[in-house]
């Protein structure tokens, strides 16, 4: 099944659960005296964090923030139409950058389509920085999602250029709640076509960060729209972040539900390796708390009558949802066209 029919449905009747007791005392445990902060975010609107509002480098977190600020800043057509013209200053040296490896001939025309699918699904720094230059800069990025509502706590001012040349001397920075808020309202309530976009390229496959947050769940059904980032080598050679922010979709007993989780690791003592265990360790944690707390809260809904489980009336959110009218309307079109654009 495509990824908007399960989208347009996982999103339409979202579960209330409880503030997830417990679920602190067992992060605790899991972080230790490490320096990480998490933030969880429920579907009816709970918060859970720890070190929630402490201020962590984002890396290339921030450019899932880019691409949300550009469906912000440019309608559908003009993303899907724009094409930037690319030649070798662009491809910097010394930096990821699958794109610059796979261009042969320059100079090269690119689609913003495609330069959105290169910076987030495969993290590459020079179209990440095409973006940052030519259509959204590190200044706007952040008065766009404070404007728009989506993001308060963060400062974004540097270019990926910018952070390696200053060894991240002014590092793009946010806090685990306001990550956590900021990936929530934009999957549940940004209903732009050019938002829809963004979704569906994070949607692609990605080979990254599939040893954090996603490997925390044991859900098959599930379904994680995330962007990692990874710091710059620390002494001991372990990067100095290690993060994940992810929104999470998954299907329920008579339905879909979600939730969001940011994770960010600061100055780990250990291995890369090791701090992604970690990450995984507190998705599968949070991940264990929200279910067994839906079911909970799925069972208090229910009335027995008669042996037979009558389900409690759907509330207004169950019955009416932006985003069954979108996807029905423009889901598939929307995935076909990018499809088509990137092969191209």
């Amino acid at each position: 099944m495509r990824f908007f029919a399960f989208l347009a449905t996982s999103l339409l009747a979202t579960t209330c659960y409880a503030a997830l007791p417990g679920l602190a005392e067992r992060l605790a445990a899991i972080i230790g005296d490490h320096d990480v902060g998490v933030a969880v975010l429920t579907s009816d609107g709970d918060v859970l964090s720890l070190r929630g509002d402490t201020y962590y480098d984002m890396c290339s977190v921030v450019k899932f923030h880019q691409a949300a600020a550009l469906a912000r800043v440019m309608d559908f057509d003009s993303i899907m139409n724009t094409v930037a013209s690319v030649d070798s200053d662009d491809m910097r040296a010394g930096t990821w950058s699958p794109m610059r490896a796979s261009l042969n001939n320059l100079p090269y025309h690119a689609s913003l389509v495609e330069l959105l699918d290169y910076s987030l699904t495969v993290s590459d720094n020079n179209a990440a920085d095409i973006i940052f230059n030519r259509f959204v800069s590190p200044e706007r990025v952040e008065r766009v999602l404070r404007e728009a509502g989506l993001a308060s706590d963060l400062s974004v001012r540097s270019t990926e250029a910018q952070m390696h040349a200053d060894n991240n001397r002014i590092p793009n920075l946010t806090t685990p709640t306001d990550a956590a808020r900021c990936i929530y309202r934009f999957f549940t309530a940004d209903t732009a076509a050019s938002a829809t976009l963004v979704k569906a390229i994070m949607a692609r496959e990605s080979p990254f960060g599939k040893e954090r947050i996603p490997a925390g769940l044991t859900n098959g059904e599930t379904k994680v729209f995330h962007k990692t980032g990874t710091g710059f080598d620390g002494p001991g050679g372990t990067p100095r972040a290690i993060n994940d922010l992810a929104f999470i979709s998954y299907k329920r007993p008579g339905g879909y539900s979600c939730y969001s989780l940011a994770v960010f690791v600061r100055d780990f003592s250990g291995s890369k390796e090791e701090g992604e265990k970690l990450i995984a360790d507190i998705s599968g944690a949070v991940w264990s708390a929200v279910v067994v707390n839906e079911s909970l809260a799925m069972n208090a809904g229910a009335h027995v009558r008669a042996s037979k489980i009558e389900k409690a009336p759907e509330t207004k959110e169950e019955k009416f949802s932006w985003v069954g009218a979108l996807f029905d309307a423009a889901g598939q079109i929307i995935y076909d066209a990018i499809d088509r654009k990137l092969s191209e």
